[in-house]
């Protein structure tokens, strides 16, 4: 079992988000940095603190997802992505 998996299987129990594939890339960069900001680089002690700190786990989560909010909250992209790009001719 890889020191990983158990990150995966607590994100898919929470969030239901399946952790394969490409989106093992941003799991390993995210638990790399919380290691780097809490200091902890034992895996089994990180998980365990993301796993009782809602807030920590939350910021971990944020590090695995797309946020397309940002979309909405730029109006310049937001308008390059509403503006049709074929017209009729």
């Amino acid at each position: 079992m890889s020191a990983f998996a158990p990150f995966k299987a607590l994100v898919h129990q929470r969030c239901g988000l399946h952790l394969e594939g490409l989106a093992e890339a941003r799991l390993f960069r995210a638990v790399a940095s919380l290691q780097a900001s809490t200091g902890l680089t034992d895996t089994t002690q990180l998980l365990r603190k993301i796993s009782r700190d809602p807030v920590l786990f939350d910021q971990f989560v944020s590090q695995l997802t797309v946020n397309e909010t940002y979309f909405f909250a730029n109006l310049t992209l937001w308008t390059g992505w509403s503006t049709p790009i074929y017209r009729n001719a």
